[in-house]
């Protein structure tokens, strides 16, 4: 009984053949209770009219409880079918091996959204001679499929690109690790056979480290990753492009140097707007939210970073 009533509730109270239904009944039941007071003879079930007035509720009663028990339940829902079946309606219920590869490929084309990414920019270290931050960046995105009803697997990549080369005798840049729905893909264990970085964990200005993710149906997929890099003071725009549409994206700045001070150089009309933040102390300085795709040349931020 109870998956009868929840069946019952997740048929939208808008769709016209429910309200046609239950407004059908409602009308019938009340001709039906209203009968008696303009025919009083049928209230004596040993007359002809009493009689089929008492079969006729009978029979109304019986209705109503079929309707709501078989009839409601059973009216079709596309959109809650599984996609398999929504995929192969779209294509008119084709059938054959063809049709079975088209649908599994309609799963890939539905790529992933992210419902939240927030990025931390940690400055740990600041090279006076050639004006230079170090970075150590910690990234959190948080994915979601847009099919809740099926598990996909997409192949995605960590990209960094046009970077800064570490000053002589400092350490180079680094990816410390990527770590896809709680499993490291790359770790302190995995990098001495990694064929996209050389020379193991670390990389000179740019990295592109593929790996695949799995949603699963109303699931988060959350990946992570830790990297270590150089930016130039003043002048290294931190930018981001984002490759798929985006729910809220946040960066913040954490300046760990012992006495200066940080400035984030946003260029907004031609003008500098500068946002200082005190050492010791971390400050937001991204807050966006529903970001799509708009090509390789469009950025949703773009600030620098210099001392003070």
């Amino acid at each position: 009984m109870r998956k009868i009533f929840s069946r019952i509730g997740v048929i939208p109270w808008h769709d016209w053949r429910l309200r046609w239904i239950l407004g059908a009944m409602f009308v019938v039941s009340f001709v039906s209770a209203a009968i008696p007071l303009v025919f009083s003879d049928v209230r004596n079930v040993s007359t002809f009219g009493g009689a089929l007035y008492t079969s006729w509720v009978s029979g109304l009663f019986l209705t109503i409880v079929v309707t709501f028990v078989i009839t409601i339940p059973a009216l079709p829902q596309p959109d809650r079918e599984e996609f398999d079946t929504r995929a192969r309606n779209l294509l008119r219920r084709q059938k054959g091996p063809h049709i079975d590869y088209i649908v599994e490929q309609l799963k890939t084309l539905l790529e992933p959204y992210c419902e939240d990414a927030y990025r931390e920019m940690s400055i740990t270290e600041y090279d006076d001679e050639n004006r230079l931050f170090r970075v150590n960046q910690h990234t959190k995105n948080q994915l979601r499929s847009y099919l809740n009803d099926s598990s996909v697997t997409f192949k995605s990549s960590l990209i960094y690109e046009n970077g800064t080369q570490a000053p002589n005798g400092q350490e180079s840049c680094s990816l410390t690790f990527l770590k896809v729905a709680g499993d490291f893909i790359r770790d302190a264990e995995g990098f001495g056979e990694s064929t996209d970085l050389p020379n193991g964990r670390h990389f000179t200005d740019r990295l592109n480290v593929p790996f695949e993710m799995n949603l699963k149906p109303n699931e988060v997929c959350e990946i992570e990753h830790r990297m270590v890099y150089w930016v130039a003071a003043g002048t290294e725009h931190n930018r981001h492009r984002p490759v798929r549409y985006t729910n809220r994206l946040r960066v913040s700045v954490a300046n760990h140097l012992p006495s200066r001070r940080i400035v984030a150089i946003y260029e907004k009309n031609g003008n500098e707007e500068r946002i200082p933040i005190e050492a010791g102390h971390s400050l937001c300085v991204v807050d966006l939210r529903e970001m799509k795709p708009e090509g390789d040349s469009v950025f949703v931020y773009d600030f620098r970073l210099d001392v003070e």
